[in-house]
This record gives C-alpha cells, structure tokens and sequence, in this order.
C-alpha cells in the first residue's frame, strides 16, 4: 500500500468490491487522488479489476481523470492488457487517444505490449493508428518490431499510413528489410509502402537495407515491386554497391537482372531456363571482377532460379 493512499483507493487496489460499494455509500470521494496523481480508478484499472471499476463509474468517477504523468486509467488498463476493464471504461465516453507526457498513447500501448486483443478493440472505438510518441515509435512500427501480421492487418484495416516515418527517419518497410522480414514487407508492399523513401541521415531505402544484410527473398520481394535499384544514398552508391560491397553477388545479379530494361526480353518467355542462363552470366561477370574464388550453386525454390554464388557469403 502507498503512503497517503485512502481507504476507497486500497480497497480499489485489492478488487475489494464489497468495501468499495461500502465506502461509496459512506460518502467517500470517489475522484480523490494522491499527491502523484493516482485516483481509485487509475488504481484498479491498472490491476485489472473490473467490477470495482464499474462500480467506482456508477458512482460518478471521471473516466478520464489523469495521473501527474498523464496517464488515464484508458492507457493503464492497455498498457497492462486488461481488455474488460478496457472496454468498460470506453463504454462510459473514455477518450481514446488522449496522450501522456511522453505523448504514448493506449493504442501505442497495447503495440508495444504486442497485445492484438487490445489493440483491436481499441481501433474498433476509433483510435487513431498514426499517433507517434516521443520516443519516434508509432503503433506499426512496434507492430512490425514485433512481426506481429494480424496486428498489422489490423491497422492497416483501420488506415495507418504505411509510409509515416518515425523521427529517425526509418519507415516501417525499411525496418521489415533491414531485418530480412521478406512476409512482412511483402504485406507492407501489398498496401501501398513506398519502396523508394529514404532515411533522412544515410540516404538509405528499403533495398539497400535487404542488400545490407543480404537478404535474397526480400530483395526479390522488392524488385517485383518496382523498387528503384538506381537511387543513390548519400554517399552515392546504389543498393548494387551496397551488396557487392558485402560480396552478395547473388544480390547484384538479381538486380541487374531485374530491373525494367534487363528484364524486359526475359518475362516474356516463361521457359525458366533462360533466366538461369542470364542469371549465371550475370554472377559470372560480377564475380570475375574478384579474385577468382570458387563457385557454389544455390537454388530458390520460390523463383525457379539457379543461383551461383561464392563460398564466402555462406
């Protein structure tokens, strides 16, 4: 128990619902806080007792009466994934994105808990899915962060923008590709995300991330939809330099190969052979700028095309 706490906010932090409706009935002051700003309701939304927060609502507790940090007993009760008591409070007109501080939110909460249920009922009672906190996170990137899909669906379904980018510069794409999260930048793609954007301080786009780290599906992924391999970073380098740099000469030759004008005589014959060919040759050429290092075959199944790329990327 907290020094200075009253007997209604002990009773309330116990789910002691008998004595509450006691204490009520005794004229107890349903919306008293403590000196750091912790009201009844506050304290039992954040353990998740339901019925005293019900009864402390029929009683006349102001639902949206904020802690000294501003936090709402709303944004206590996602934070800790309580949904009843979530959905109780919202029923009686809680604000649903009202902010603290730090300028988090319940919505931005319940993402960062990875909470799905949550989540969702809040986005069903109109929360806004492109809120950002002080900290540059937004509801879709902590979604992305945690490769949550239905979570994403689910702000996608509610309109997030796809492209907003946190105050780092990074869109949510370019984290999915950094990370070689090939599904869900696929899913991201599928909605609209810009695969061209760049990081404010480096230049970088989603495609010289996946080249970064090597990523073949996602590079794959994001050709198909119509990334720009010849934007330059700030630096000047292309997302080809950026893999060959690495030695993902797999990377390179993809790329090459894929782009609009390579590409153009090649997706008119579905005979996979031909990519195969020019897929080997165009490795082949990247390699023989080296020093003549072995060979080693690999096969993506996805796409039907045999690679050859050197021992030292594996």
């Amino acid at each position: 128990m907290e020094r200075g706490w009253s007997s209604l906010m002990v009773a309330s932090d116990t789910g002691n619902v008998e004595v509450v409706d006691k204490l009520l009935q005794h004229g107890a002051t349903v919306d008293l806080q403590h000196q750091d700003g912790w009201s009844s309701l506050v304290i039992a939304s954040l353990n998740g007792h339901a019925e005293v927060v019900d009864k402390l609502l029929q009683h006349g507790a102001t639902v949206d009466l904020l802690k000294e940090d501003g936090w709402s007993s709303l944004m206590t009760a996602s934070q800790e994934g309580h949904v009843e008591v979530v959905d109780k409070l919202l029923q009686h007109g809680a604000t649903v994105d009202l902010q603290s501080e730090y300028q988090d939110s319940a919505l931005i909460m319940a993402c960062y808990n990875n909470d799905l249920t949550t989540a969702s009922v809040l986005l069903r009672a109109g929360a806004y899915p492109n809120g950002c906190n002080k900290f540059g996170q937004t509801p879709l990137l902590l979604a992305v962060r945690k490769n949550n899909v239905p979570m994403v669906e689910e702000l996608i379904g509610a309109g997030v923008d796809v492209n907003k980018m946190e105050k780092e510069g990074f869109s949510a794409l370019m984290m999915c590709c950094d990370d070689g999260n090939s599904e869900m930048a696929k899913l991201l793609l599928d909605y609209q995300a810009n695969p061209d954007l760049q990081q404010s301080e480096t230049g970088y786009t989603a495609l010289m991330f996946a080249c970064k780290g090597g990523h073949l599906d996602t590079v794959i992924g994001l050709m198909e939809h119509g990334a720009d391999a010849k934007i330059r970073n700030v630096e000047g380098i292309t997302a080809s330099d950026v893999a060959s740099a690495n030695e993902f000469w797999d990377l390179c030759a993809v790329i090459e190969l894929m782009e609009p004008q390579a590409t153009a005589d090649i997706t008119e014959h579905p005979d996979t052979s031909l990519m195969k060919e020019t897929v080997d040759e165009v490795v082949k050429r990247f390699h023989a700028q080296m020093d003549h290092v072995p060979l080693l075959s690999l096969y993506d199944s996805d796409k039907d095309v045999a690679l050859k790329v050197p021992n030292s990327i594996f």
